[in-house]
């Protein structure tokens, strides 16, 4: 579907509402409202970190725009997550002809474009991951991690401080971010410990604990305490599992702790097919460029 497509499908409706509040999203509703049609366009999010007013719109949740604009043709902007985007809706009243993918060619192409000036940027800071764990709590099949398929193991907290004073000395203590991540990093015995040897040699740059979260409401005061004092943040990859995250979110407020969930949504993870092209013979720049991790994983 091209833009003029959309424009003139868009055109026939009294109401419209974006549904991701992301690039597509964004891209979608400056489109729209340059057509000076006579639909009102709404943008919504499942992600509560991104609703709100933006200085352009108001990003309201998916449950109030569907109560605000029950008529409304809805598009949506992530094609991984169509389906289950498209039944949500379709479970809060929406009829699925309503519920349409309103991603364009036009839209792609600036996704791509600006997916690569962003790839193809030199990072300014440094920014790592250390697995202070190899095993995990979690049996997933898609683990990128292998942790599912590793032994148990723990970081030696001798050799991290070693390893963290060396490159806070090279990078004069500051880097953009620093990931203690797994397995699940919450399995080391000496978890706080890692936390503040992190901060103790990175004195600038965002630090997190990357968990699963099953063990969160089990850690003690001493955790929590490191966590404030040198400021370690939550992030929580979620998982389809018995886990009351509502109240996880309700602990760490308690606690003072800055925490989100992984991704771009609060939405489950999901399993993803990295295939390897043993004969290499897609193109390395595209591959590059798609890659969620190019220029941003780094250990």
């Amino acid at each position: 579907m091209l833009n003029e497509d959309l424009i003139g499908l868009v055109d026939k409706k009294e109401d419209i509402v974006i549904v991701g509040n992301g690039d597509i999203g964004k891209y979608l509703y400056d489109l729209l409202l340059a057509a000076d049609g006579r639909a009102k366009i709404a943008i919504c999010d499942n992600a509560r970190s991104k609703q709100g007013y933006t200085g352009e719109y108001e990003v309201i949740s998916v449950e109030k725009a569907v109560t605000l604009f029950p008529d409304a043709l809805f598009l949506i902007t992530s094609s991984i997550h169509e389906n289950t985007i498209r039944n949500q809706l379709m479970e809060l009243g929406i009829p699925k002809e309503h519920a349409i993918l309103g991603i364009t060619k036009e839209a792609q192409d600036y996704l791509a474009e600006k997916k690569r000036a962003v790839k193809q940027n030199p990072l300014q800071k440094l920014q790592f991951e250390v697995d202070v764990v190899s095993h995990c709590n979690l049996n997933c099949k898609c683990c990128s991690q292998f942790s599912c398929i590793a032994e148990e193991e723990y970081i030696d907290i001798h050799k991290m401080e070693n390893d963290f004073k060396r490159l806070g000395e090279l990078f004069d203590g500051e880097a953009k971010r620093i990931y203690l991540i797994g397995g699940e990093p919450l399995l080391h015995p000496q978890i706080t410990t890692c936390m503040e040897i992190a901060r103790r040699y990175f004195h600038k740059g965002e630090i997190s604990v990357f968990t699963n979260g099953l063990l969160l409401l089990k850690c003690g005061e001493a955790f929590w305490r490191e966590c404030r004092k040198s400021d370690i943040s939550i992030i929580i990859t979620k998982y389809p599992i018995s886990l009351d995250y509502q109240k996880i979110m309700n602990k760490a407020e308690e606690e003072g702790i800055r925490f989100s969930f992984f991704g771009t949504s609060e939405d489950f993870k999901y399993m993803t097919n990295l295939a390897l092209d043993i004969q290499g013979k897609q193109d390395v720049e595209k591959n590059f460029v798609s890659c969620a991790e190019a220029n941003n994983c780094i250990k």
